[in-house]
């Protein structure tokens, strides 16, 4: 088991830490400034940090720590859990590859139930769908299920996951927006789905039901994909 942790550090700059089960500290990633002139074409650094654990424990991704370990700017690392042969204990996290091209900071990422596919949403509102099969060979880049998707004028979604079906639902305030994997059309578009804004989302085990917690309200809300 590994637990990751993203946040701000000491100089209130967003940072991942992750400790294995006896909560010793095995990887530290904080967010790089930039020094010197600033340039125009580049995404600026992340407002927070984001991580998302693979259904199978494998694989961690980080996204919001700058150019550090490898990941440039503006790209979503996948780092493998590093393990101890004998012990299978956590011992640190490897760069396995990134995901790269996306035109603005991305708000929120997820996996799908069985670990094959990854998703990422942009502050401008695309959205990208990924084969996360970790079959790529030397200087092979990660591949898109299909083009980037867009969501509709002024959605910026907070938390995001790949349901049964294939089936996309977005958490945007207090909305949910249900949307498929292929085209990006939109099913569904449920406004004020819950009382207050969304905080965190979790997704079952088999990809069908999608739990929201929000603000100030002590009980959780279960939501199925659309028919």
């Amino acid at each position: 088991m590994v637990i990751v942790i993203s946040g701000r550090d000491e100089f209130d700059e967003p940072c991942v830490r992750a400790f294995d089960r006896n909560g010793t500290r095995i990887a530290n990633f904080v967010q790089i400034k930039r020094k010197g002139r600033v340039d125009k074409n580049r995404i600026p650094l992340p407002k927070k940090a984001l991580t998302a654990a693979s259904p199978d424990d494998r694989f961690i991704v980080i996204y919001g720590v700058g150019e550090a370990e490898g990941v440039k700017d503006g790209d979503v690392g996948i780092f493998e859990i590093v393990r101890d042969k004998a012990t299978g204990h956590a011992t640190g996290l490897s760069l396995s590859f990134a995901f790269a091209g996306h035109t603005s900071d991305v708000v929120a990422c997820g996996w799908n139930s069985n670990g094959k596919k990854f998703i990422t949403c942009c502050e401008d509102g695309s959205w990208r769908l990924w084969d996360a099969t970790i079959q790529y060979y030397e200087h092979d880049k990660p591949r898109l299920y299909s083009d980037p998707q867009s969501l509709p004028n002024g959605v910026i979604p907070s938390h995001v996951a790949i349901m049964k079906g294939d089936i996309v639902v977005f958490a945007a305030g207090r909305d949910l927006i249900y949307c498929t994997s292929g085209s990006g059309e939109v099913i569904s578009h449920i406004q004020d789905a819950t009382v207050t804004p969304i905080i965190s989302t979790a997704m079952s085990v088999n990809g069908q039901y999608f739990a929201t917690v929000v603000e100030n309200v002590k009980r959780i809300a279960i939501f199925t994909s659309p028919s």
